[in-house]
This record gives structure tokens, C-alpha cells and sequence, in this order.
């Protein structure tokens, strides 16, 4: 199984093709992450030329995740990572990718955890959905928008906003130590998983994020899923 901290002298073939995809994927997506704006020329390129995209569009979301120039973006990535995985594949003939393997759950480790702290103590204090005010609790419900009416929910519990930010913040800190990363990536994927249906059901717009927080979990799960496998189900 891909990213099992099982070590094997020899992958399978489709082992071997599923990782090289998904290195190379992940990678220029965390890349991305840091430096979106340095591909601007490439992604208005892609915009106009193969999209025909006539309206203008920058990397700047003022506050959004999901604009038109992420989602381009990304659409290079998934290219890049086709084309890399063909060539990758052609090219290179070894039998195994244990080492790369384990750099990669490192640097999704490096990634969810300040992710997950950020976001979770943001909302520990109460501060990503504040109380709502007078004027947003005499509005029609109905007459509020999809993501407003879920703001109004986490807000209005000070309660529920520091349980739904402590568990991320307990992902994180799970995920610090290698003992227990696959405790850690479990509630990951339960945290990031209600995250991005949240986004999906309310029409947030931060699917794109979210739903790779939510992969580098599953990822991260899969790294230990032999022995939790073993241990709780087997054993």
C-alpha cells in the first residue's frame, strides 16, 4: 500500500504510478500555497487561451479560496502532475519509494499543523464566527445568504466555536509526535472532513483548502493504516 511506513524492497506497479502522481501533486500544491502569485502569467494564460475566459481575474480572493485564478491553478497542478507522472514513470526505474515516502508524511505533518492551530485557536477564542450582532439576528433567515446563515450558527454558541476549534488544535498537536500521528490523522480526517461539507453545504468558499487539508489527512492515515488495522481490528 502506498505511504505505508511498511518498508518493501519492491511497489507494485500501480503502487509505484498512484505515489509518483500524488508526490508530484501535493508538492506543487503546498508550493502554491506559499507562492500563488508567482504563477499570474501562466494562469492568465490558461485562463484565456484554454478557458477563453473573457472577465478579468486576479489571485487576490479578498477572502475567498475558491476564485476563478485558484481554480486554474489548480487545474495546472493537475496537469503537471499528469505530465510529471508520465515522465517520472518512463524514466525512472527504481523499485521502491520508502525514503520519499516518509519526506512526504513529514511535509504534510509540517503543513496541517500550523493549519490547524491557526484555525482552531481562532476559533477557541471566538474570533473566525463572532456573536452575531442585533442587525444579523432580526434579518430573515431567509433572506440570508447560504455561508451568513452558517456564520450566524457557529457564532451564536461560544460553546460549540471553542469544542469545534479545540479539536482541530488536538489534531495538531497529535500529528507533532510520530507515536501518535495515526490517532492524530484520524481526527483530521473527522475535523477536515465536517469542515469542507460544511463548505460544500453553505457554499463557503474555502472548498478548495479544505478539501486538501482533508487528503493530507487521509494520506497521513494511510502511512499507519497497516498497523491500526492490525491492532484494532486484527488483534
Amino acid at each position: 500500500m502506498i505511504f505505508s511506513r511498511e518498508i518493501k524492497e519492491e511497489w507494485g506497479l500501480w503502487n509505484k504510478i498512484s505515489f509518483r502522481f500524488l508526490y508530484i501533486y501535493l508538492s506543487f500544491y503546498i508550493f502554491t500555497i506559499i507562492g500563488s502569485g508567482l504563477f499570474a502569467p501562466l494562469v492568465h494564460w490558461v485562463g484565456v487561451n484554454i478557458f477563453n475566459i473573457s472577465y478579468e481575474f486576479s489571485s487576490s480572493g479578498k477572502g475567498s479560496g475558491d476564485t476563478t485564478y485558484q481554480y486554474l491553478l489548480l487545474f495546472i497542478v493537475l496537469c503537471t502532475a499528469i505530465i510529471g507522472t508520465v515522465i517520472w514513470t518512463i524514466f525512472d526505474k527504481r523499485k521502491s519509494y520508502n525514503q520519499l515516502s516518509y519526506a512526504l508524511s513529514l511535509q504534510l505533518r509540517f503543513v496541517l499543523i500550523p493549519f490547524l492551530f491557526i484555525y482552531g485557536f481562532i476559533k477557541v477564542f471566538h474570533l473566525q464566527m463572532p456573536p452575531p450582532e442585533y442587525n444579523r439576528l432580526m434579518e430573515p433567515i431567509g433572506q440570508m445568504s447560504p455561508m451568513g446563515l452558517a456564520w450566524t450558527f457557529m457564532g451564536y454558541s461560544k460553546v460549540y466555536s471553542i469544542f469545534a476549534g479545540g479539536t482541530e488544535v488536538l489534531a495538531g498537536v497529535l500529528l507533532i509526535s510520530r507515536r501518535l500521528q495515526t490517532i492524530g490523522s484520524i481526527l483530521v480526517l473527522a475535523v477536515m472532513g465536517n469542515v469542507f461539507m460544511m463548505n460544500m453545504a453553505f457554499d463557503i468558499p474555502v472548498k478548495i483548502f479544505s478539501f486538501h487539508l482533508m487528503l493530507m489527512g487521509i494520506i497521513l492515515f494511510l502511512n499507519n493504516s497497516n498497523r491500526f488495522v492490525s491492532a484494532n481490528l486484527l488483534g
